[in-house]
């Protein structure tokens, strides 16, 4: 199972991560969500530090598990958002 995780919460990601690497310079890919259940506070701010983290079933991932990536958020695009009543 992988997540994102950040702010002791955990994130399915919807696409998959990936990164290249030259002699200079590393870019990662926009990595996808799921935040169903939450709220705008709950949104990561720029500059906050998330993880990607990988462990097997029944594993806490918010303590237990790999870490497969460690950065901070750059910027946040918001996709189509309904209220919950409609």
């Amino acid at each position: 199972m992988i997540r994102l995780i950040y702010n002791n919460k955990a994130f399915k990601i919807l696409n998959d991560f990936g990164f290249t690497q030259s002699n200079n310079e590393v870019t990662f890919n926009d990595v996808t969500i799921d935040f169903t259940g939450y709220t705008l506070a709950d949104m990561p701010l720029k500059y906050q530090e998330v993880q990607i983290k990988q462990c097997d079933k029944g594993q806490d991932i918010l303590t237990e598990g790999d870490v497969l990536f460690f950065g901070y958020v750059d910027n946040i695009k918001l996709g189509k958002m309904q209220m919950s009543q409609e």
